[in-house]
């Protein structure tokens, strides 16, 4: 198909849709030079038209993959295969011409899709833009050969940013403010030249611009510090010091909604002198508003907010830190509104969760690596930012069957005010077993290519030191260690680890699994005794200890839990691979299958990245596979409290 059909299409998703449609062979090779084909919406597109999508290794894996999966199922029968080859690999990937014979082969190339503009420019621009850049050049078609050209028309057109016409502080505030309140992610061009540009306007604040521009937890922070500035200041009325102008028309709107929206806190004064402010009450709490009335209002927003179907994974990412929000609320406190809501609320939001699963997932395990999203691709992201961020010593702690409602009860019990804190969520795999999703993380892979040792953790430590080693550490710097979370944590690590020494340790506490397994008294029960773990001091000592010694921290999950309760165990014999309380695993579909029958509004459904014969079967909504009524705390699941997990970075303030 030739490039002129191709536009004819408008998006640029479309026309590459088309080039890869217009193949009749079975089997697709695919280089993608510049990680076209890499994003969620592609990938769907692709499995909706009958792809299978492989993601090229090595040749060894490839052969492997062919014979034991594809032809062995015979799927070659009634559906395509595409091999993608990723950017990384396109210069080295040889494959053999055995594969190459039987096979189309289409290459890839940002100029093919985006002519008249700097290649380079385009690869630094989020994917999530390349619609519009793409509408751009085809209604106006550009020839900016040099690449500071083409930033300027990306920056000026793309994101409505004129640098040039930023001439004062207000206008230049107005620009973060808009940015961060619709969450936008910049290409680094746009960082430096706001960076740049607005150097002279930011002397007067304590900020790290580079910091404000880059991360809204940061600049949200930032305001958080100036707002109570500002309200002093407008209560005393005496100009002490440079406020940022919050009043200002072209910021008012935005700070009228960072407060509605809760991005930022509303902070407490006298009602005397509240009643004198004016507009400025909007950021004012005239007293401490009760627990119950903190979650009307998280229910309100979770309620007006819930992630449409066809939307975007990051949706979900930042709808359930909200969710997260509540549920630590809900858990910590007997003032609460009426339960019956609150139940329909999470029956609902879970509903949608589901569906959206359902439709979404698969596509997930083939995003770009850099900014993880599911938990087999930490690793990937640790050791990028080791070599090109400078963190050379990194720790990660894995907390196994941590919430993200239980991180945040953790939370609340640290000693956080020395520490710099970052929370991120990530998808676990499904089903949400340990087994499956906290060896992925080890593992730094999917779970097919740990087939042999799906049902075990034991090859956990083999798994880390060899990925490590892989990525030029020497094997005498990386450490695996399992802990309970008792007893003398400084004479545990110590014993174990040289903290000194060493650059890579991966650390896996079983406490909370260990709660939750023992668990009669619910989720709330759950916090409480969390909380009680905490006070005792273990784990706050493991943070001060790693960051002493130099290591960034970083806390993650495998899976969450839920509390559920029985809905009968399935009268399926011996015949269940798997008898997790929330799913059933077997060996076939037609096994599966007469079990679903037997569990009315059970759910029959198996992801992209699971070994052959591991076919699930997974239990509704706070429901598990046990005798009627019995309650218990679980997870293997499907739910958002389940799926997804946080990933939580520490280290110390730079002063």
């Amino acid at each position: 198909m030739n490039r002129e059909q191709d536009l004819k299409h408008g998006k640029w998703l479309s026309a590459i849709i088309e080039r890869l449609c217009a193949s009749s062979s079975q089997m697709v090779i695919l280089f993608d030079h510049d990680g076209l084909a890499s994003t969620t919406a592609v990938f769907e597109r692709l499995v909706g038209i009958g792809y299978d999508i492989y993601d090229y290794t090595d040749n060894l894996s490839l052969l492997f993959y062919l014979e034991s999966k594809w032809l062995k199922s015979g799927r070659n029968l009634d559906s395509r295969l595409l091999v993608r080859i990723s950017a990384d690999q396109t210069v080295n990937a040889k494959l053999p011409y055995s594969i190459i014979v039987k096979a189309d082969v289409i290459e890839l190339r940002l100029e093919d899709f985006f002519e008249g503009i700097s290649t380079k420019a385009v690869k630094e621009l989020p994917s999530q833009y390349y619609d519009l850049l793409f509408e751009l050049l085809r209604f106006q078609p550009q020839s900016l050969t040099s690449y500071n050209e083409s930033i300027d028309f990306i920056t000026r057109r793309v994101f409505g940013i004129d640098i040039a016409g930023i001439t004062s502080d207000v206008l230049f505030w107005a620009v973060l403010f808009k940015l961060h309140y619709t969450d936008t992610e910049l290409p680094g061009f746009v960082v430096d030249r706001l960076r740049d540009n607005g150097s002279g306007f930011v002397g007067f604040y304590e900020i790290d611009l580079e910091q404000a521009l880059r991360s809204s937890e940061y600049f949200f922070a930032f305001l958080q510090r100036e707002w109570v500035h500002f309200v002093k200041q407008r209560v005393s009325n005496v100009q002490s010091a440079k406020v940022l102008p919050f009043d200002h028309p072209d910021l008012k709107v935005y700070t009228d909604n960072f407060f509605a929206e809760d991005m930022l806190k509303r902070i407490r004064t006298e009602k005397h002198l509240a009643d004198e402010l004016g507009w400025i009450r909007c950021g004012i709490e005239l007293k401490e508003p009760g627990i119950a009335n903190q979650i009307e209002g998280l229910l309100s927003a979770l309620q007006a907010h819930l992630p449409e179907l066809d939307g975007p994974y990051r949706a979900w990412q930042k709808y359930a830190k909200d969710y997260a929000e509540l549920l630590h609320k809900l858990f910590t406190s007997n003032d609460s509104p009426e339960s019956d809501r609150i139940q329909k609320l999470r029956a609902e939001i879970n509903n949608r969760f589901q569906n959206w699963i359902q439709q979404h997932y698969d596509s997930l395990s083939s995003l770009p690596s850099s900014k993880p999203v599911m938990v087999h691709q930490i690793a990937k992201s640790l050791a990028y930012r080791s070599t090109d961020l400078n963190e050379a010593k990194t720790a990660l702690i894995v907390m196994d069957g941590m919430s993200f409602d239980q991180w945040l009860c953790i939370k609340a019990e640290l000693d956080l005010k020395t520490y710099e804190t970052s929370e991120d969520t990530l998808f676990a795999w499904i089903p949400t077993l340990t087994s499956i999703s906290r060896q992925s993380i080890f593992n730094a892979s999917v779970p097919y290519y740990f087939a042999q040792h799906i049902g075990s953790t034991v090859k956990e430590p083999n798994h880390w030191q060899r990925y490590w080693e892989d990525n030029g550490v020497p094997s005498q710097s990386i450490h695996y260690l399992r802990m309970d979370g008792t007893g003398d944590i400084g004479a545990e690590l110590e014993k174990q680890v040289n903290l000194r020494s060493g650059l890579v340790i991966g650390l896996v506490l079983n406490v909370i699994d260990d709660i939750m397994h023992g668990m009669n008294l619910g989720s709330a029960g759950m916090h409480s005794q969390i909380k009680h773990w905490v006070k005792q001091g273990y784990f706050g000592s493991l943070l001060q200890l790693l960051i002493d010694h130099g290591y960034t921290v970083w806390i993650t999950s495998d899976h969450g839990n839920l509390e559920c309760e029985g809905i009968g165990n399935i009268q399926d014999g011996s015949l269940s691979e798997t008898k997790a309380s929330r799913v059933r695993i077997y060996q076939s579909e037609v096994l599966r299958d007469q079990a679903a029958i037997k569990s009315d509004g059970s759910l029959v459904w198996t992801p992209k990245g699971l070994p052959n014969g591991l076919y699930s079967l997974f239990a509704p909504y706070q429901a598990s596979y046990h005798s009627i009524g019995k309650k218990i705390v679980s997870h293997g699941g499907i739910s958002l409290e389940e799926v997804m997990v946080p990933l939580v970075k520490i280290n110390r303030k730079s002063k």
